[in-house]
C-alpha cells in the first residue's frame, strides 16, 4: 500500500484533527513533493503494478464510471484461467441476479494513484475505496483453483439445466493481465473470467465458467462465499472524500448565509479575500476533509423531507478536465448527519465531526 494511504489511516486511527499526518497527505504533501504533476499515470508500485508509461490517465471523462462487466464483453477468455491479485483490474459480482459491488482500476487525472481504484456499485464511484481491504478480497479470488484437476466427470446436463445455471444471477467476472504488469508491461486488464455459481453439494459449490459449459468445477463453499458475501462498506476507508489541493484553486464554503473563500494560485493564498500564509491554509484545507463516516444509510430509510444543508463546500478545479466537486453536510434527525458528494449521498457522519466542521467555520455551534 503507498506510503499516503498509510499515511491517511494512520491519521484516522488516531484521530487527531490537526497538525497530523491526515492533514499533511489532504494540504501540504503534493505541494512540497511535488505530487501536483498529475497524469504519469504511475499507481499502486506497493501493491505490484504500475501502469505503463504511455497510459494517459483519463481527463475529461473523469466523471464516468466503468462497468467491469462491459469491459469483459472486450475481453479474451481463456479455458484454464490463472492470475495473480496484482494482475486485476476490474471485478463484478452478483448473487440472485442483484449485483452486490464493482471494483474498477481507472487512472484520473485529477486524483492520486491511490485513489485509482472505482466501486461503481453500491457507490456510483463516490467513494474512497480502501486498498489493503481490497487486496484482501483480491487474494481470495486469485486462490480459486480453475484448473484441470478442479473439473468434474463432465456429466452431461440438459439444455434446461444450463439455462438454469446462466438464469441464477451468480456469478463473479474477473479482469485482469495476462502477465504481471511493471514498467514495461502493459496495465489495461487483456482477459476476463466469469465464474457461474451453481448448488452447493457436501461443502463445495458446482461451478463453471462463461464459454466452457461442458466443465464442472467444484470449488470450496467457504472460499466462494467469502467473495459473494463481501460488505462493500468494509472496503472503504471511512472519509467521504479526498481533493489534492494542488488540483484546487478555489474553495467556497456557505453555511445559511455566511459564505467563506479560500483562493490559491501558485505560492499565493488567501482566505476570505485577505491574504494568508501557506501553513494556516492548509490546515484549514485540512479540516474540509476531517468528518469521518459514520455508517451507511438504510438502502430502505424512509424518504427525508427535501432540507436545507448546513453546510455546502464547492471546489473549484485548477486542473484542465477536472471535475468540480460539490459536497453538501445535511442534517437527518436523531442529532445523525448525512454527506452528498455530487449528488451520491450513501453515507452518516460521525456528528461530532461535523460540529467541530461547523464551529471552524460557520459559528460556535449548530
Amino acid at each position: 500500500m503507498e506510503k499516503a494511504e498509510q499515511e491517511v489511516k494512520t491519521a484516522m486511527g488516531k484521530r487527531l484533527k490537526k497538525n497530523t499526518l491526515l492533514a499533511c497527505l489532504l494540504a501540504a504533501v503534493c505541494l512540497a513533493g511535488g505530487c501536483g504533476k498529475q497524469g504519469s499515470g504511475q499507481a499502486g508500485e506497493s501493491t505490484g503494478h504500475t501502469a505503463q508509461g504511455p497510459e494517459k490517465p483519463q481527463g475529461e471523462g473523469d466523471t464516468k464510471t466503468v462497468d467491469p462487466e462491459d469491459e469483459a464483453k472486450k475481453l479474451q477468455r481463456e479455458e484454464y484461467p490463472s492470475f495473480r491479485r496484482e494482475q486485476i483490474r476490474g471485478m463484478s459480482v452478483a448473487e440472485n441476479g442483484t449485483i452486490r459491488y464493482q471494483l474498477q482500476y481507472l487512472p484520473r487525472s485529477d486524483r492520486d494513484s491511490f485513489l485509482y481504484w472505482d466501486m461503481p456499485v453500491p457507490y456510483a464511484s463516490s467513494a474512497v475505496v480502501d486498498t489493503e481491504a481490497m487486496y484482501g478480497l483480491f487474494d481470495a479470488v486469485s486462490a480459486l483453483d480453475f484448473g484441470k484437476k478442479q473439473a468434474g466427470s463432465g456429466a452431461k446436463r440438459t439444455a434446461r439445466e444450463d439455462a438454469e445455471w446462466t438464469e441464477n444471477g451468480t456469478y463473479i467476472t474477473v479482469n485482469y493481465c495476462g502477465e504481471q504488469a511493471d514498467s514495461t508491461k502493459q496495465a489495461d486488464a487483456d482477459r476476463t473470467v466469469t465464474v457461474i455459481i451453481g448448488e452447493k453439494k457436501d461443502g463445495r459449490y458446482e461451478c463453471r465458467l462463461l464459454g466452457w459449459k461442458e466443465r464442472t468445477l467444484y470449488l470450496k463453499e467457504a472460499a466462494v462465499a467469502r467473495i459473494l458475501h463481501q460488505d462493500p462498506y468494509a472496503m472503504l476507508l471511512k472519509i467521504p472524500y479526498v481533493i489534492n489541493v494542488a488540483t484546487v484553486k478555489k474553495v467556497e464554503i456557505q453555511c445559511g448565509a455566511q459564505t467563506h473563500t479560500m483562493e490559491r494560485e501558485e505560492d499565493a493564498y488567501w482566505i476570505d479575500g485577505k491574504k494568508a500564509d501557506r501553513d494556516k491554509y492548509l490546515d484549514l484545507y485540512a479540516e474540509l476533509m476531517q468528518p469521518m463516516l459514520d455508517g451507511e444509510i438504510p438502502k430502505d430509510a424512509a424518504a427525508q423531507e427535501k432540507k436545507e444543508p448546513l453546510l455546502t463546500i464547492r471546489y473549484v478545479r485548477s486542473l484542465e478536465g477536472a471535475q468540480d466537486q460539490t459536497v453538501a453536510i445535511y442534517p437527518y434527525g436523531d442529532g445523525r448527519y448525512t454527506v452528498d458528494v455530487n449528488g451520491h449521498q450513501y453515507f452518516f457522519l460521525v456528528p461530532q465531526d461535523v460540529q467541530t466542521l461547523y464551529q471552524s467555520f460557520c459559528g460556535p455551534s449548530i
